[in-house]
């Protein structure tokens, strides 16, 4: 303290009378004092013969990029005013490390305050989040202001600014504005969220990741993040406005890589963006000193700026891809994200033009237009998800819509096949009963015993066939027949009652635990191609021995059906449907199926599945 008084008081005797004043009339509501104001460069103190030699006029509008952490800057103030007036002192930059002020009236140090992000909101000298101390000047004086700060990160911009308390009804509307904006953006935040727990995808989660990251880089640039809720981590609160928009835009790079499957669709596009996001990652570790040890300030600042261009160089590329997807590719959807990346390449410019001083910094107009820009870059996004997951549930609906009509198309032909069937195999067994009930009552009454026995067994025989019949369609339509340990089961039984409705012998051969993954369906097929052949080996074989064998070896599964009958010429049409709806089953399962048969050699039947 005592090396900072003397340092002010020498500059005071050595140079008092060159320094030029800025006058403050009673219409004064604010002022940026930096435009008139000398910056000292080097180190802290010097010997006097060289302090005057220290002072420089700044050349700028603002304290920027100076080439030590610590720079003093010093004003001298006139209030022509009739009255006292009261200001506050903005540092423009709630990110401005230590800032210490000292009011000198009449050579002598009258007051001193401080404030930065540096300091907890208790150390401060006033409680607002915009970093700002209190002016008094009284009627007719002069006086000296003299701002030392103290910033870790080289390349703060400070611009100090005079606004006058009584129009401090601004800083309120600004202070609403923030809270609103902030209030809008976790709604979005939390919305985006709700909808990828609803809707999980890659897309979502990036998306819900960039909500959040643009939301908590609006609270630290506002100054509420220091002030509520890192104020005891003042490290943070130095570095989470770099380190958090970094995030932002690696969230934003992934996210983009996904929206446009650049990874299949465009390979080297997609290896540009990956190095876009090193870019970030770099910007992130930078915000955050790892590497700035490693820089002289000057190069530091070029390479910022390079990684700064290299951003928005990302940004562009996305712009065309989404531009491309609209009037390329017809997606009418992405208009949305081309407005997006359209709205940050005009937001990022016009920050890195402020940084760098291309154009005046004015907090009030940072601030607004940081608000402002972040409800599109949350909102656009939401909008774009929104109308692709109504899309979906769209698409989703019409394939349900499209599943049911099929289940009802299924189930209609399922009832037109089972009368198709019943007609077919019940009605002719039927018919065939009432022709040998007519032909048992005629030889009745012929009393031709022998011939009625005859006909009486003919109809018993076909009444057993019928009700093995009407219990297989039975079997068919419960639900407890999906499984292929039961239709095997189920098989055997009908082979066997088959076969001792024909008199024919039976070899049966199941292996032990055969098992499948495939639906009902399958099953189902299966069992109706199997029981075709046994129908076909038992009626028209006229053989005496009857074969079923099934096992499964790696997976496979393997059914012979097979006889000693006169067998067939495989090469030859015949007339019917059962072999053709055998052939069409089997194609319908993805079944290979294999006949070997010859005249008078038997006939071997083989289901690979």
């Amino acid at each position: 303290m005592r090396k900072c008084i003397l340092t002010i008081l020498l500059h005071i005797g050595a140079c008092a009378m060159a320094q030029p004043v800025i006058l403050i009339d009673s219409n004064l509501q604010s002022i940026n004092i930096s435009k008139q104001g000398y910056v000292r460069t080097g180190n802290d103190f010097l010997p006097f013969d060289k302090f005057k030699e220290s002072w420089l006029p700044l050349a700028s509008d603002k304290l920027y990029w100076l080439p030590n952490n610590t720079q003093w800057f010093y004003c001298k103030l006139k209030n022509n005013a009739g009255k006292s007036r009261v200001f506050k002192l903005w540092l423009n930059n709630v990110q401005a490390g230590v800032t210490q002020m000292y009011l000198v009236r009449n050579g002598v140090i009258d007051s001193s305050q401080k404030t930065g992000s540096l300091l907890g909101p208790k150390q401060r000298s006033t409680g607002d989040r915009l970093l700002s101390m209190q002016v008094v000047l009284n009627a007719g004086e002069e006086t000296g202001l003299y701002l030392k700060s103290f910033r870790r990160q080289i390349g703060i911009t400070v611009s100090p600014m005079l606004y006058n308390v009584m129009n401090d009804n601004i800083n309120e509307r600004l202070d609403n504005w923030m809270i609103f904006g902030l209030s809008f953006m976790l709604i979005i935040s939390i919305t985006a969220l709700s909808i990828y727990f609803s809707f999980p995808s890659k897309e979502l989660f990036w998306f819900a990741a960039y909500s959040f990251a643009v939301l908590f880089y609006s609270i630290a640039v506002s100054g509420f993040g220091s002030l509520y809720i890192w104020g005891s981590f003042p490290l943070f609160e130095e570095n989470a406005a770099v380190f958090l928009g970094s995030l932002a835009s690696v969230c934003l790079f992934q996210l983009s890589r996904l929206l446009f499957n650049t990874a299949q669709a465009h390979k080297k596009t997609d290896r540009f963006l990956g190095l876009f996001n090193v870019a970030n990652i770099v910007v992130a570790a930078l915000g955050f000193n790892m590497l700035i040890n490693y820089f002289s300030i000057h190069t530091f600042t070029i390479l910022l700026l390079l990684l700064y261009l290299l951003q928005i160089v990302g940004y562009v590329v996305i712009f065309i891809l989404a531009l491309a997807a609209v009037f390329v590719q017809k997606k009418k959807e992405f208009i949305l994200i081309a407005l997006l990346f359209g709205i940050i390449l005009i937001a990022v410019n016009i920050l890195i033009l402020q940084e760098t001083g291309a154009i005046p910094f004015d907090y009030r107009f940072h601030s607004y237009m940081v608000s402002f820009s972040l409800f599109p870059q949350t909102l656009i996004p939401l909008l774009f998800f929104v109308k692709r997951i109504e899309k979906q549930l769209q698409q989703k609906g019409e394939q349900i819509m499209q599943e049911r009509l099929m289940a009802e198309s299924n189930i209609l032909n399922e009832r037109i096949r089972l009368g198709r069937e019943l007609h077919d195999d019940i009605g002719g067994t039927m018919s065939g009963i009432k022709l040998y009930s007519h032909l048992a009552g005629s030889q009745l009454d012929a009393g031709n015993s022998k011939a009625l026995s005859q006909s009486l067994q003919t109809i018993q025989q076909s009444a057993e066939e019928m009700i093995l019949r009407i219990n297989d369609q039975v079997w068919l339509m419960q639900s407890n027949s999906n499984t292929l340990e039961q239709v095997l089961q189920h098989l055997v039984e009908y082979a066997g009652k088959m076969a001792f409705s024909k008199n024919m012998d039976i070899k049966i051969s199941v292996g032990q635990n055969i098992t499948s993954e495939d639906d009902s369906k399958t099953h189902k097929n299966l069992y109706l191609l199997c029981k075709e052949a046994i129908n076909n080996a038992v009626k028209y074989s006229e053989g005496s021995m009857l074969i079923f064998e099934a096992w499964q070896q790696e997976e496979v599964l393997q059914i012979i059906i097979a006889d000693n009958g006169k067998g067939f010429d495989t090469g030859k049409e015949y007339p019917g449907n059962g072999l053709k709806n055998m052939k069409q089953r089997a194609q319908e399962i993805e079944a290979k199926l294999t006949f070997e048969s010859s005249p008078m050699t038997g006939t071997k039947l083989v289901i690979l599945k």
